[in-house]
């Protein structure tokens, strides 16, 4: 898949440009503000005027140039890679469209959306719904479909290179009818392309002769949009391969890597071909990285936004919750995508160079299995809030439902926790992908350590069971202060807690504070009379994602997040391997003063 993105726009915003208003000064001078802030970085004045222009069009009743005020905002964004907003804001003309019965335009909606999984590298996605906009469209002129089919080769030409040519060869037949110059030697440029995956080196020498010619023929009616590209293609196809290579050197990015590896390949060269694959593979992984970061930073913010305005507006709180939970699900994902490529690279240790491509190959397939994993075991942990929240949101919208002022509180007290449990396993993935986003080595709260454990355990101990008890233990006066940090106290004994409480059915917990002998460190003791663990596991408990019992609740981070903290506020959480009845976890927190 060829990564132009301002091309694939540009060409979205041809067919918009089209439409121009005919024999309307305010709405062409509305149009012209809006394509000049849409060449600038001014995102606000671009808005202002699109809502402006949208606003003209409705009042005159033209739904489809109302509709291109959402379109010129939503390829502004996939310009910017914002692919996230660009989703949101397609989401929301789709579902204007549905609530207009504009169902004749759905098929625009539908190809952003392609337009947009397939610059974020999900190429199954936007197959469907590239396939999907052709259906809806199947009503419209065919002049209209041209572009889908052309996104549609794009995106099959890496792994279905003969659905690619069928594709190009309808956009192809369309274009041909219509007699346009610029398009039809842009598409065949790019069916040399396509030719090339399909290594047909006859059909591409052939083609690249037939364009040769277009290049006399039509002068500034010629697009060179891929000349270079199919220049690559007939160079290799004459088996020119250095002549190729030079050619790849004009190209940026994954575009260079990708056809190095093509070449590299053709040409017989293992060891380069792999070492053009590798960069190829780290490029796409740093484009992605970059692209999740932006979403997830978009993704962040919202959720922290819906979560003022719950407080704000409690007769609001169904809409700014389901929106949430949709962007935090989505959050999750992508922080797991981030983790596992990152992770890959790190993976990829070669032993002989003629079996390199092979184990690049495998550590691939393993990182795939790596992921699955990881979210089969978070399927629990994000099903029950999402179904407790589902759940009392359609009873809320039952018509006829007036529940009490005490049924009202506690279905507010329901989502509110279970809001707050999906802000928690962000939190946690968030800091597990970016250790260094939060750092709590600044250690400036003034912290009465008796005080503030008794104000953790008054809400802990509602959660225990009849059958468990708990006991405070402390040796150290009430009036006892030191600095430190405390949220990052607050976080390790939540997840110390939690854990004593998961694993113990019966028995008790038993939490102990002490100085040392020298009384430079607190120590904190959490002890239980649960399942225990394993002695082969004692260690791998504080990895990332390791659970010692699957059945359990929890994502596996706890012991990993909590040890790393301690670490910055300069102490140490260890395990307590000479204690047989169950599990006991120690947390030493140095002694400051100021």
């Amino acid at each position: 898949m060829l990564l132009v993105t301002t091309a694939i726009a540009m060409t979205c915003l041809a067919d918009i440009a089209h439409a121009a208003t005919a024999n309307d000064e305010q709405a062409d001078s509305i149009l012209k503000d809006l394509r000049r802030h849409f060449n600038s970085a001014n995102k606000d004045s671009l808005y202002q005027t699109a809502a402006r222009y949208r606003t003209y069009q409705l009042d005159k009743g033209d739904i489809y140039r109302y509709y291109q005020g959402w379109q010129y905002e939503i390829i502004y964004e996939i310009n910017s890679n914002n692919f996230y907003h660009a989703m949101r804001k397609t989401i929301m003309m789709s579902e204007d469209m549905k609530m207009r019965k504009e169902n004749d335009m759905l098929y625009n909606a539908t190809y952003l959306f392609g337009i947009i999984y397939s610059l974020q590298g999900n190429v199954d996605m936007a197959k469907t719904c590239f396939y999907r906009a052709l259906e809806e469209g199947k009503d419209q002129p065919p002049a209209k479909l041209v572009n889908i089919y052309k996104e549609l080769a794009n995106v099959e030409m890496d792994d279905e290179p003969e659905k690619a040519m069928k594709n190009i060869d309808h956009a192809i037949r369309i274009i041909s009818q219509a007699k346009l110059k610029y398009e039809y030697s842009d598409a065949i440029a790019f069916k040399i392309i396509v030719a090339f995956m399909l290594k047909d080196m006859e059909l591409v020498r052939n083609l690249y002769k037939d364009y040769m010619q277009m290049q006399k023929d039509y002068g500034n009616e010629f697009s060179t949009t891929y000349y270079t590209y199919a220049t690559i293609c007939e160079r290799a196809a004459e088996g020119k391969y250095g002549e190729a290579l030079k050619w790849v050197d004009k190209l940026a990015g994954i575009d260079r890597y990708k056809f190095e590896t093509i070449i590299h390949e053709l040409f017989g060269n293992t060891e380069k071909a792999f070492m053009a694959q590798k960069k190829y593979i780290h490029t796409k992984d740093s484009i992605n990285s970059t692209i999740m970061v932006q979403e997830l930073n978009d993704a962040t913010n919202d959720v922290e936004m819906n979560a003022m305005r719950h407080k704000a507006n409690k007769d609001r709180v169904k809409k700014k919750v389901m929106t949430a939970v949709i962007f935090g699900a989505a959050v999750i994902i992508l922080i797991l995508i981030f983790v596992i490529l990152n992770r890959r690279a790190n993976m990829m240790k070669l032993k002989k160079k003629n079996s390199e491509l092979e184990i690049l190959r495998y550590k691939s397939e393993e990182a795939e299995r790596f992921k699955n994993n990881i979210i089969q075991n978070m399927s629990h942990e994000i099903r029950t809030p999402l179904n407790i929240i589902s759940g009392f949101t359609q009873l809320i919208c039952q018509p006829g439902f007036t529940p009490s002022d005490e049924e009202k509180a506690e279905i507010a007290n329901h989502i509110t926790a279970s809001s707050d449990n999906l802000v928690r396993i962000i939190n946690n993935l968030l800091y597990v992908a970016a250790k260094e986003s939060e750092s709590y080595a600044s250690q400036k709260d003034d912290i009465a350590l008796n005080g503030l454990l008794r104000s953790l355990i008054g809400t802990y101990q509602k959660t225990l069971t009849d059958d468990v008890s708990f006991a405070f233990v402390t040796d150290i006066p009430d009036d006892f202060h030191f600095m430190s940090s405390t949220k990052g106290i607050e976080t390790i004994f939540d997840n110390l807690l939690n854990n004593a409480r998961k694993f113990t059915n019966n028995g008790n917990i038993t939490l102990r504070c002490s100085f040392d002998e020298r009384k430079e460190y607190v120590v904190i003791s959490v002890t239980d009379t649960g399942t225990g663990i394993p002695d082969d596991q004692q260690e791998q408990i504080f990895n990332v994602f390791y659970k010692v019992d699957n059945s359990k609740e929890g994502l596996g981070t706890g012991l990993s997040l909590s040890r790393h903290i301690a670490r910055q506020l300069g102490g140490e959480l260890k395990l307590d391997s000479s204690y047989r009845s169950g599990a006991r976890f120690i947390l030493l927190l140095p002694v400051r003063s100021d």
